[in-house]
């Protein structure tokens, strides 16, 4: 059983508290629009304490903190770790961002209807929904639910196998992770996903081992976003960068 597997099953006996939720729905879907607009790629950033792939975050930093201070045009979102044994995180976490004024992303391991509602009462926006461990059906009812709620989904997957259905599940948002879940190590294939996903009237959000270091035209052509957590927490000034090589 892979540590994702392991999370899931957690999740089913996690106790999921009603917050009160201080704020209406915002669109992440406008935002990346928004910038897009300006012939900009967009950054939803990410909080994160630690994460199964080896990341620890070396001090003692709260996210809204963290991310306050993570102001720029091209900042379409926040996501937020909500995962607690492995990731660090927890629905308060979530709530405490909520003043934060840009659109939020509920991180977490999400396969049922209770956990969506306990993300949306802690302030969710958007949630995640990964294709690689869910099967469509589930996926479809996810989909719904959260839209019943008001919010978007940001429908994930690395499998190749999985563009059909999730070029079918009705998501606001496509990622694509370049890291594969089951191992945990790097396995990128953007070429091929961005030519398959080409026609889809959606944003195409690309995830995962995204630095100064590596950003080209070759990575990033033809998606909407990136979504960033390690190497923004670890002070990599990602935004000069991505100024610097005009995407």
């Amino acid at each position: 059983m892979s540590v994702v597997d392991e999370i899931y099953r957690l999740n089913r006996e996690r106790r999921k508290d009603s917050m009160e939720r201080a704020r209406g729905v915002r669109s992440m879907v406008s935002e990346i629009s928004r910038i897009n607009s300006r012939g900009k790629i967009g950054i939803i950033v990410e909080f994160k304490r630690r994460s199964p792939s080896g990341f620890s975050l070396a001090r003692d930093t709260k996210p809204y903190q963290y991310l306050s201070n993570m102001r720029n045009e091209r900042v379409v979102g926040y996501s937020v770790l909500t995962e607690e044994r492995y990731f660090g995180g927890s629905f308060r976490d979530l709530q405490e961002c909520q003043g934060l004024g840009k659109p939020l992303l509920a991180k977490d391991f999400i396969a049922t209807v209770d956990m969506i509602d306990a993300e949306y009462s802690a302030g969710a926006d958007v949630i995640l929904l990964i294709a690689d461990f869910l099967p469509d059906a589930r996926i479809r009812e996810l989909v719904s639910h959260a839209h019943s709620d008001g919010m978007e989904v940001l429908l994930e997957f690395h499998e190749i196998s999985r563009i059909p259905s999730v070029r079918s599940a009705g998501a606001d948002m496509v990622g694509y992770n370049r890291r594969d879940l089951r191992t945990m190590s790097m396995d990128p294939h953007e070429g091929e996903v961005v030519s398959r996903l080409l026609d889809m009237d959606c944003p195409v959000v690309l995830e995962s081992g995204i630095s100064s270091s590596n950003l080209s035209s070759s990575i990033l052509d033809g998606f909407n976003a990136i979504l960033v957590g390690t190497s923004l927490l670890n002070g990599d000034d990602l935004f000069s960068a991505l100024e610097a090589v005009g995407i």
